[in-house]
């Protein structure tokens, strides 16, 4: 029997491929899974490495996530899972690193909206906070394709998907919140937005010796070219 949402769906048979978790093929005997990314749409299955397990979360509501336990797998590859976390984050960038503020702001001591709805498209449209965060995109130059520009190098910021070999999802032109003085917390006021790359190589030296250092590798490039 097909449930009530699936029909909202148009989905009328269990086995029909679709994106979603509800009925989704597995085979513990052929160590077989299928994944209900929006790619892969029960129509692709892998093998049952590619999960990741169910999370003690999942077992402590086994009411709630019966299904998913008794497959023992997740309903998404780790790198379908990856490419979509990159995809919503690259979707929702300005978002995403207000969010991180935002859990800077706690550690530091520091008082923070508080976020009224479920919903992050609310949230957005009404948070104070996020509001006056916005200010600090103004100054950035945007592609057609809708990605910030590093003011530092002058390359699209986006986040990557997960690299295995890396262990991390990040990569050098991953846009970061970057503290103007390393001295100060991550107020909106005290806040600039470059790449990860940059904000690297800036460290937690100050403008005064960033000027220093490029003008000591300005002349250690002249010596190199003479």
């Amino acid at each position: 029997m097909v449930s009530h949402y699936l029909k909202k769906k148009g989905i009328t048979y269990k086995d029909e491929p679709r994106m979603g978790m509800s009925n989704a093929y597995y085979s513990k005997e052929d160590n077989l899974y299928a994944c209900s990314c929006d790619k892969c749409r029960n129509e692709m299955c892998w093998p049952g490495e590619l999960f990741n397990k169910p999370s003690p979360a999942h077992y402590n509501n086994p009411d709630r996530h019966g299904a998913l336990l008794q497959r023992g797998r997740m309903h998404r590859t780790q790198q379908c899972m990856s490419r979509m976390r990159a995809e919503n984050y690259n979707r929702n960038l300005e978002w995403s690193l207000y969010i991180y503020q935002r859990e800077y702001l706690k550690l530091e001591g520091i008082p923070v909206t508080t976020l009224k709805y479920k919903r992050s498209i609310d949230n957005m449209r009404e948070d104070e906070g996020y509001k006056e965060f916005l200010t600090l995109f103004d100054s950035l130059i945007k592609t057609k394709q809708g990605e910030y520009l590093c003011p530092v190098f002058g390359k699209p910021m986006v986040r990557g998907e997960f690299n295995p070999d890396a262990h991390s999802q990040w990569n050098d032109m991953s846009p970061s919140l970057d503290r103007k003085d390393n001295n100060k917390p991550h107020t909106t006021d005290n806040l600039q937005i470059i790449s990860w790359r940059a904000n690297n190589a800036k460290g937690v030296l100050s403008f005064n010796e960033l000027v220093q250092m490029g003008k000591w590798a300005e002349k250690a490039l002249n010596r190199q070219t003479d």
